[in-house]
């Protein structure tokens, strides 16, 4: 009985050693490994100053080499889940793991915003990559290579959402005055009448001189309502040059109605007075408001030619 006690004891103690120098071994490797990944995440983070030139971002190379980026640290963060260190080393595993995964998230929203610049999310990416930061230096300071390349991609962010609001300020103002102008030429051109052709109407007694007259005023009338519209507009710099020319269609439109207003009522007059006279032998008194009209259609025809153009050029 003796003999066999003293037989199990070394045994037990060969496999309480080797039990020890395993857990201690796999305590060391664990630790050791840590060490290791943490220098491998710096390593990474590093590689971003290739990335940078002059103190600016190169966008090219950041968006062919930062996939690479995110991949290697992706590995390394798969690496770290499946190690089982001690309990005292635990958390710092733990940190590590929550730090590089904040860290890719970094790299992810920065490459997002240079693969699509203009993109309507670009605020909330932003928002993201100060996030991530953010949280990043709460598990692990970060390389100071890398630190400075995420600075400078957070400075070139700012002026592109600077540049896309500035952007969206001078398309929004040049979309109101498209809008309102073409509201405004809608109703000019519903008014826009040449009424030679109404005195053929009254030589042919189809209309009266009183019919033509009250129609006259209506278009008159609705005619005031298009220039007080007109002057309450907003006008950008580029505009101009359409603002211009509209309001000289609409002077030669108003010099146009009330030329054949006053040529209307003196033919009236003259006929009432002399029965002799007639529309035919009354065309002189046409000859200023037909002049002013076709003043005003020429102007309208080459405001026209550029109004189209200034539209394609600011509704891209």
């Amino acid at each position: 009985m003796k003999k066999k006690i003293f037989f199990i004891i070394p045994i037990v103690t060969v496999i309480l050693l080797c039990t020890y120098f395993f857990i201690r071994k796999n305590y060391i490797d664990n630790k050791q490994s840590l060490k290791y990944h943490t220098k491998k995440i710096n390593e990474i983070n590093s590689s971003t100053n290739s990335l940078i030139k002059e103190d600016n971002i190169n966008i090219d190379k950041s968006k062919e080499e930062l996939p690479k980026i995110i991949s290697e640290l992706v590995i390394v963060k798969n690496n770290l889940t499946s190690l089982t260190p001690s309990d005292k080393e635990i958390k710092l595993k733990n940190d590590i793991i929550k730090g590089v995964n904040n860290n890719i998230h970094i790299y992810e929203q920065l490459l997002s915003i240079f693969n699509n610049p203009k993109g309507k999310d670009i605020d909330k990416s932003f928002e993201n990559v100060k996030k991530y930061k953010k949280e990043c230096l709460k598990y692990y300071p970060l390389e100071e290579k890398s630190l400075k390349y995420i600075d400078l991609s957070i400075y070139h962010i700012e002026g592109l959402i600077r540049e896309n609001k500035d952007k969206e300020i001078h398309h929004s103002h040049y979309k109101d005055f498209i809008d309102n102008l073409d509201g405004i030429l809608s109703s000019f051109i519903e008014i826009k009448i040449d009424f030679l052709s109404y005195r053929d109407d009254i030589d042919d007694n189809k209309l009266t001189y009183d019919e033509v007259i009250n129609t006259l005023d209506y278009v008159t009338s609705e005619f005031e309502e298009v220039k007080s519209n007109f002057s309450k507009i907003s006008v950008p710099n580029q505009g101009v040059e359409c603002y211009k020319l509209f309001s000289k269609i609409l002077d030669y439109y108003s010099s146009y109605l009330k030329s054949f207003e006053y040529a209307i009522n003196k033919e009236l007059e003259a006929i009432k007075n002399d029965s002799s006279i007639t529309v035919a032998n009354s065309n002189y008194l046409y000859t200023e408001s037909n002049l002013n009209y076709k003043l005003m259609n020429s102007n309208y025809n080459d405001f026209i030619k550029i109004y189209l153009d200034f539209k394609k050029e600011n509704e891209k």
